[in-house]
């Protein structure tokens, strides 16, 4: 086994390894791919690693529940990521709160007047608009997405969007303050229960009429029990599998 020890060990100090060893050999290449497949490097998932790989050297094998620990470790960081994004959401909304926010839906939708409007304004069958709008996680300096002077149907929007908007005049420039019950919730388009900033300015009320549907929310935010303690657990359980599953590239020098 020391083979595998100097491995495991030049796998934290792979800044250092080109040096001692031809860049592209299976050694090296070896050590680099433990060296990403754990998320954490400490001292527990490396102790958990080893003993996989002496496992598969004394023939143990996996049990169904081992090895279908990495999709359960991904299921379950993403349950505990949605919790606490969606805490620190509620958070962020509760302190926007100011005698200069209006509100749409308590706690969930509010909106700040950027700029007043003088043109028509929007009402429920003239959903078809052209607008600039920027798009922001909550919190996050940098836009998820942005356009100018697009021409867009609200219908096909999230429903916080479209009724930020509601009674916008032509001119008038809005910064809105989503909930993600009322954005993406638990999709994957963006990360699970992040509220969003929208910024948007109205331009033009479209002449093709176009129906706003009635606000509800989408994605119900599903009940999830996620401790950081159990994905402790399967992070660790998940390295003894990498372990494991290395073992044969490890005597066999076969790489990935």
């Amino acid at each position: 086994m020391n083979i595998i020890f100097s491995l495991i060990l030049a796998t934290f100090s792979f800044a250092n390894l080109h040096s001692e060893i031809e860049k592209n050999s299976p050694a090296c290449l070896i050590a680099h791919q433990i060296k990403i497949s754990l998320d954490h490097h400490d001292k527990k998932q490396i102790d958990a690693l080893i003993k996989g790989i002496e496992a598969q050297e004394n023939s143990l094998k996996l049990t169904a529940e081992e090895k279908g620990v990495s999709g359960l470790v991904i299921e379950k960081q993403r349950e505990l990521q949605a919790q606490n994004n969606l805490k620190a959401s509620e958070v962020w909304l509760k302190e926007k709160s100011n005698d200069e926010i209006q509100v749409t839906v308590p706690k969930k939708l509010l909106y700040l007047t950027i700029k007043e409007g003088d043109g028509k304004k929007l009402n429920n069958h003239y959903g078809n608009v052209k607008i600039n709008y920027v798009i922001k996680k909550f919190n996050h300096e940098f836009p998820e997405a942005s356009a100018e002077k697009k021409t867009c149907d609200l219908s096909q929007m999230i429903p916080g969007f479209i009724y930020g908007m509601a009674s916008m005049q032509e001119g008038e420039i809005r910064k809105m303050y989503i909930h993600p019950s009322l954005a993406y919730g638990y999709s994957n388009t963006f990360e699970p229960n992040i509220a969003l900033e929208v910024t948007v300015e109205l331009l033009n009320i479209l002449s093709l009429q176009g129906e706003i549907p009635p606000l509800k929310e989408i994605n119900p935010l599903p009940e999830l029990e996620a401790t950081q303690k159990q994905v402790d657990e399967l992070l660790l359980k998940n390295s003894y599998v990498i372990g494991w599953e290395l073992w044969n590239h490890l005597k066999f020098g076969r790489v990935f």
